[in-house]
């Protein structure tokens, strides 16, 4: 680690003052102005009092991961979830005279920080992430509090529906289903697409504490709520923690707890009303907390959109500057979306309070790359990559020669490498389909007794999928969850229903929609349709996600797989 002399520091205090001193330097001090920030909801409607039932705490307390951390108090997970019959009691006092008092135990203001490593050279401290470890106590009365605000927000519409992290039925795969579909349907009418990645500089830790509660107040959270909130965020100190050794503590002013339950909530509320720089102008957004990304499809012979994005870019800049949200130009770019490659050549210019931003070919998105024409080759190409590496460590690493063992090692730390979101990037040509199978089929080929059998009958032994059967169910289980509301997605935007009945089948058939280009036609929103429209009624109007995933698995896939991998 070095030290700000440019000194290698071995000493692990040392490190662990240099980092917290760091992390405390990033810290926004509020610049005593108060924008006006209107109310986002009538007077009548308002939020002011939390239940702490007996029933609700050990809920929550049986919940809990049964971890062995501890924070500051020395108390952890696994302790609270073993005796949560005997603690739920007590806990409901203390968490009923703490909301009404607005008071917090000095160990619940307290937080120590993991330094998690990001990327680059390991002796530069902006390379770490901080993670604040809190009291177990207080993350479950965190829950019991967040639990009810978010059903107030939601239940009111106060969150943008632009928004995807941190909230019950939404994701990173919802965020990117929404956005590629836009794009997908752009390129099917010959539009281009620019999108706008933005980037906002340690979003958490900057928050304003007085602006944050006047945006709290604006929604109607008050009286107890709103002052207990206002105690949990005022007063916090913090302590950096490397091997056994904390730092010095250091008071934290500014910004929301990360690693706490409340406070990715309490960032949603702050970052919420971005969106209102979108009225008026046919440009839009999508959030997943706070990695934003703006885009406007247009023809390349009408400009006028192009203006509406550098307009938009304006406001956000302004909003940045009003609500002292620092973003990170360096880590803003512009990537363009389009099936022609002679407009992939940049002909607009845009610009973050008049800095020119770099255009990118490629961009990860949310874990994702998207290349310039949604055909996903560069991911696959990655994912596979990285998959097989890993594969291929557990086969060298394991002291154990054991079948079983290897293939639950490689189900929990390959396979979700390959199963990540998809519905957005699930490929249809057989080279493709191909590669991924690939890493599946060399990992059993290398397992102690199963080098001479087919592939179908390695897995077959195994207790195995395919990992196309295994896509095709992900892309149903997706379908069902849009047309059932079970995920927050707008199904008239990918599925329109057949308004022709017919005495068989199910009434959830999904009429096709014309397409253009291959990359529409094997879209999520089509490729699904005829194997969701085969298949039996007693399957499709299942009334739990649950009993369809049973149903799915009695269900012969072999006639929409390939013949041999």
């Amino acid at each position: 680690m070095d030290s700000s002399n440019g000194e290698l520091v071995s000493d692990h205090e040392k490190q662990a003052n240099i980092l917290n001193k760091h992390f405390s330097s990033i810290f926004t001090s509020d610049d005593g102005k108060q924008p006006t920030f209107a109310p986002r909801i009538d007077q009548h409607i308002f939020l002011n009092n939390i239940d702490f039932s007996v029933g609700k705490v050990r809920k929550v307390l049986l919940s809990l991961k049964p971890s062995l951390s501890a924070g500051p108090d020395g108390i952890p997970n696994i302790v609270l979830r073993k005796l949560a019959h005997c603690l739920c009691l007590p806990l409901s006092y203390v968490f009923e005279a703490s909301f009404s008092t607005h008071c917090l135990p000095s160990d619940w203001l307290q937080a120590i920080v993991t330094p998690v490593f990001k990327k680059g050279s390991v002796t530069d401290p902006n390379n770490y992430r901080p993670i604040s470890l809190t009291c177990t106590s207080c993350r479950v009365m965190e829950r019991v509090i967040n639990s009810k605000l978010i059903d107030y927000l939601l239940q009111n519409n106060l969150i943008t529906r632009h928004q995807h992290g941190f909230l019950k039925k939404r994701s990173t795969c919802t965020n990117l289903l929404e956005t590629t579909h836009d794009w997908i349907l752009a390129l099917d009418k010959s539009m281009v697409t620019d999108v706008v990645y933005v980037d906002f500089q340690k979003a958490f830790d900057t928050v304003s504490h007085p602006k944050l509660l006047s945006k709290i107040k604006a929604y109607n959270i008050l009286d107890d709520l709103f002052e207990w909130i206002r105690a949990f965020l005022s007063g916090r100190t913090q302590q950096v923690k490397i091997k056994n050794t904390l730092s010095h503590s250091i008071f934290v002013t500014s910004g929301v707890p990360q690693g706490s339950c409340l406070g990715p909530t309490l960032f949603l509320l702050y970052i919420n009303d971005l969106v209102d720089c979108f009225d008026s102008v046919q440009c839009n957004i999508k959030l997943y907390a706070d990695d934003a990304k703006l885009y406007s499809s247009y023809r390349l012979d009408d400009s006028t959109l192009s203006v509406d994005l550098n307009l938009i870019l304006e406001r956000l800049a302004i909003w940045a500057k009003t609500w002292q949200m620092q973003i990170a130009y360096n880590k803003c770019f512009v990537h363009r979306i389009s099936s022609n490659n002679m407009s992939c050549t940049p002909c607009f210019k845009y610009c973050i309070s008049g800095i020119e931003l770099d255009w990118s070919t490629s961009t990860r998105d949310l874990g994702i790359t998207i290349d310039n024409n949604l055909k996903f080759d560069q991911h696959i190409s990655k994912m596979v990559h990285n998959a097989s590496v890993r594969a291929n460590l557990i086969i060298r690493s394991f002291v154990s020669r054991d079948p079983a063992i290897l293939v639950k090692a490689f189900i929990t730390y390959v396979r979700p490498l390959l199963e990540y979101c998809t519905p957005v990037w699930s490929p249809h040509t057989v080279g493709l389909i191909r590669k991924i199978e690939s890493v599946q089929k060399k990992f059993t080929k290398k397992l102690y007794g199963f080098a001479k059998l087919d592939y179908v009958s390695r897995i077959d032994m195994l207790n195995l999928e395919l990992l196309h059967v295994r896509r095709l169910k992900q892309d149903l289980l997706w379908c069902y969850n849009i047309l059932h509301g079970n995920v927050a997605v707008d199904s008239a935007k990918f599925f329109s229903l057949s308004q022709y009945q017919r005495t068989r089948g199910h009434p959830y058939k999904i009429y096709r929609q014309p397409c253009r280009l291959n990359v529409s036609l094997y879209s999520f929103a089509n490729r699904i349709i005829d194997i969701w429209n085969n298949l039996p009624f007693e399957i499709v109007c299942v009334s739990s996600i649950a009993a369809f995933k049973r149903k799915l698995n009695t269900l012969d896939f072999t006639p929409f797989i390939l013949a041999e991998y």
